[in-house]
């Protein structure tokens, strides 16, 4: 008998079947052995015998498109995880009718997985989709049954014969599948049955999950917690079923969140799973209910895996005398089912037979409802016509719902080892793509490709070479099959400081809150001070901290209040820093002590100098260890001669949980008000009035008195007046001035703008090359040309062979911004009022022009 030609019967179960006909069936001259030579499966209401012995391997696949090349068989209910010579090599594949086949990229089914069955003939996919193709790594297979969509649910399996359903489910996975009914396991919910118990599973190929999560009795889960387990599921192979709500729509959308967040993760999920116990509702709400659900559950098909008249929970009208009830019940059961059996989008149901009373008033009194199919042992009117009901097959490929892969973005991680970049990159898109594109960019460059690295390669170490300073950018771009590069990564960037061996500085521009290293350009002795500025102006309150200062490098990052729950940057931030090695210096006008102090908590503490100042200095000062695992700020007050206080603060809404601070070390930098020299470089140090420096709306503007060409901003607060944790920011920083504000976390307040104003200490670096000041319009390092100049209506800029987009900004001498604009080549000046003018480019290069 080959193993194509198959035997019918209409109208009759498998198991008789096999009692009248056992001995008559020969498999190539052999009496039918289920199992053995031979599978007997429900087919609908009746049978069918399949010749395919024990050990039929039904799935080929080939490593050439139009089944060609070389190829390879697999069996049933294996996990196929290590393919050999056909990891990533499968083009193309034949599926035997009757069975199911789940692939997926990753070698433990997770990633892009797709479930194909074939039902009606044998499946013949001569060119794998481009999701699939060439990039299959999970292979199972298993039987597939023509299972109508009336099933059961309950541990009894003998009633599942008694209404002649042809599938059902148990809650648990403690069951098997028979020749007459395939068993559907459950992981009901997250520790319970165990994924051993659910894998061993054979003739079965549907899983069913979490039985109403939204109730502490059943599965009692988060929406977060069952996404958290989901992967595990994806790594049986089976078709996946969501889980089910009590009712859909409750736990405020539990089902519908659920969902959307699997397809915002490419989480595969098959069908959507509903409970219905709708009392009273006509069979046109039902459909209406039902194709309601349909559309919010992403079009998937819907099994309804409990379901009746109405429960003991609901309060629909039912008549007192039982035999009427009954009536009742037929009645309304023979609508309902014709919506589910006429319903193309229902896949499956299965009736809940436990649900005997009704409330009847206010109090949640009940009285006895006769809705089961069998009840006191006996089949009811509506049982007989449940039992009866010739419901279609169950599964209809028209409705299958085709997974989809949204490219997710990468992750780009780094570890800086002397001149050297080891970059990871942590790709979900794995198995999805042909390469990686690693770019490069140095401070306002452009990113420039260093190297492909082949997709089986989540590395790469760049060595960049010596005498590079400042900001060097990394991101990944990936290459598709098709060749696109569309999705990118994250960008990291390390930072390599200006200077010489004694004084070290630079400027850094940061576009998250991870944390980024800095180099020397020059090692130090041991390990130095570290002081930072304050960030650019950002909506976005945040404080610095620094970590891990040895003699060649350190760490750095922006940290963000806890109530602000990691956010994103909207904009890149800029921040300036300062290092030297500990001790006493004199910048010619300027007398400077840089120094530390350890284990500073919430309590004040003083701090001294090692000799007194001969006046009051200006303090700068940074945190340098990463105890806390919140976010905290540094605090000075009573600033003299010989020293100041200092703390720790922490957002109010943290300091109500608890006042404990983990101590932590700082670093700091005073240094006396005048103007001197930093090896080649203007420095001057100021401090502001007292009372000066206020919020955003109030802020302290600082003269620099001359010009500071690309000028490195640092600002400290010297007073502690306001009750409420601040931080300083800046804004219109030009070669002439900046401005600098409080702001105050809000985790507690309703305004920031309120609160009392400080005194604040400020000192600028210029970075120039030699002491010609601001750049003129000639073309600088870039090669940028600004011209004409003087100019009266528009202002050109050449040399940006790019024709990326600059980010261009006009500030008028006092340091207000009055033009912003993205261009590549010309900005319009027609309406700046006569005047001098200073545009920078990128946040960088600074120009001064004339506008007539």
């Amino acid at each position: 008998m080959a193993e194509d030609a198959w035997l019918f019967f209409d109208n009759m179960r498998p198991s008789s079947v096999l009692a009248q006909y056992q001995d008559c069936i020969l498999i190539n001259g052999s009496p039918l052995l289920d199992s053995q030579n031979a599978q007997v499966r429900v087919y609908a209401h009746g049978t069918v015998v399949i010749p395919h012995r024990q050990g039929f391997q039904p799935l080929e696949v080939f490593d050439q498109k139009g089944l060609t090349g070389n190829s390879q068989k697999y069996g049933t209910y294996t996990f196929y995880k290590d393919l050999g010579s056909f990891n990533n090599q499968i083009r193309s594949f034949k599926l035997k009718r009757g069975y199911m086949a789940t692939f997926a990229n990753n070698p433990d089914g997770t990633g892009y997985s797709r479930v194909f069955i074939a039902d009606k003939e044998d499946m013949l996919v001569e060119s794998l989709p481009d999701l699939l193709d060439a990039s299959i790594s999970f292979i199972r297979v298993f039987r597939w049954d023509w299972t109508t969509k009336k099933g059961w649910c309950g541990g009894n399996p003998e009633l599942v014969d008694t209404l002649d359903c042809t599938w059902y489910y148990s809650w648990s996975a403690d069951k098997v599948s028979t020749p007459n009914y395939q068993y559907v396991p459950i992981k009901q919910h997250a520790g319970w049955p165990s994924f051993d118990e659910i894998n061993s599973k054979t003739n079965v190929c549907n899983l069913l999950s979490y039985n109403e999560p939204d109730h502490t009795d059943q599965a009692n889960m988060t929406v977060e917690q069952a996404i958290a387990q989901w992967p595990e599921l994806l790594k049986t192979g089976f078709r996946l079923g969501s889980p089910v709500p009590s009712n859909p729509g409750n736990g405020n959308g539990w089902l519908y969140r659920f969902l959307d967040k699997c397809d915002s993760l490419n989480y595969r999920v098959d069908y959507a799973v509903v409970h219905a116990y709708w009392g009273g509702k006509s069979p046109q709400s039902w459909y209406n209910d039902l194709k309601k659900e349909y559309e919010k559950c992403g079009k998937r098909p819907l099994w309804i895996t409990e379901w009746n008249n109405g429960a003991n929970w609901t309060n629909e009208w039912w008549p007192d005398d039982a035999e009427a009830q009954k009536q009742k019940q037929l009645s309304d059961l023979k609508g309902i089912l014709n919506v589910l059996d006429t319903c193309s989008f229902v896949e499956r149901y299965s009736i809940y037979d436990w649900v005997n009373a009704v409330r009847i008033n206010s109090n949640n009194d009940t009285k006895t409802v006769i809705r089961a199919m069998i009840w006191d042992g006996k089949v009811t009117p509506a049982g007989e016509y449940y039992k009866k009901n010739k419901s279609a097959l169950a599964f209809n490929a028209s409705n299958e719902v085709v997974p989809k892969w949204r490219m997710v973005q990468p992750v780009l991680k780094y570890v800086l080892s002397g001149n050297k970049v080891n970059l990871a990159l942590d790709n979900p898109n794995e198995g999805l793509v042909a390469s990686y594109i690693i770019e490069r960019k140095i401070n306002d460059g452009e990113f420039v490709q260093i190297a492909e690295v082949a997709a089986n390669e989540n590395s790469y170490v760049d060595d960049p070479g010596s005498g590079i300073t400042g900001n060097i950018v990394y991101r990944t771009r990936l290459k598709n099959k098709d060749g696109s590069q569309d999705v990118v990564s994250n960008v990291v960037n390390y930072n390599v400081t200006l200077g010489n061996d004694q004084f070290q500085y630079g400027k850094s521009i940061l576009s998250d809150p991870e944390w980024s290293y800095f180099k020397y350009c020059q090692d130090f002795t041991s390990s130095p001070v570290v002081v930072f500025g304050p960030p650019s102006s950002s909506s976005l309150p945040m404080s610095t901290r620094v970590k891990s200062v040895n003699g060649s490098s350190f760490m750095f990052h922006l940290d963000t209040w806890s109530y602000l729950a990691n956010p994103a940057f909207k904009e890149n931030v800029e921040i300036d820093y300062f290092v030297v090695l500990p001790g006493e210096y004199d910048l010619k006008g300027i007398t400077a002590k840089a120094g530390s102090a350890k284990n500073i908590g919430r309590p004040w503490q003083q701090v001294n100098f090692s000799t007194p100042f001969n006046e009051i200095p200006a303090v700068f000062v940074t945190q340098t260890s990463s105890r806390n695992q919140f976010a905290t700020a540094v605090r000075i007050r009573n600033v003299s001669k010989s020293g100041f206080e200092v703390c720790l603060q922490k957002e109010l809404a943290l300091q109500d949980q608890s006042a404990i601070i983990s101590l932590e070390n700082i670093n700091y930098i005073a240094l006396t008000p005048g103007e001197g020299t930093l090896g080649n470089q203007k420095i001057k140090v100021g401090l502001t009035a007292a009372n000066t420096l206020g919020t955003i709306y109030a802020p302290a503007q600082i003269d620099f008195g001359s010009e500071f060409q690309n000028p490195l901003c640092f600002g400290f607060m010297q007073t502690t007046s306001d009750t409420i944790v601040s931080t300083l920011r800046y804004n219109s920083l030009t070669p002439f001035g900046v401005k600098f504000f409080r702001q105050r976390e809000s985790s507690k307040t309703g305004s920031p703008s309120a609160g009392a104003k400080e005194q604040g200490a400020w000192m600028v670096i210029s970075q120039e090359k030699g002491s010609s000041g601001i750049a003129d319009t000639g073309a600088d390092d870039n090669g940028y040309i600004l011209y004409p100049n003087p100019a009266t209506e528009t202002l050109f800029i050449k040399n940006n062979p790019s024709r990326q987009p600059l980010f261009v900004e006009v500030f008028e001498v006092s340091g207000q911004k009055v033009l912003t604009e993205n261009a590549a080549d010309q900005i319009s000046v027609s309406k700046l009022k006569p005047g001098v003018y200073y545009v920078r480019i990128n946040q960088h290069k600074v120009y001064k022009i004339v506008k007539r």
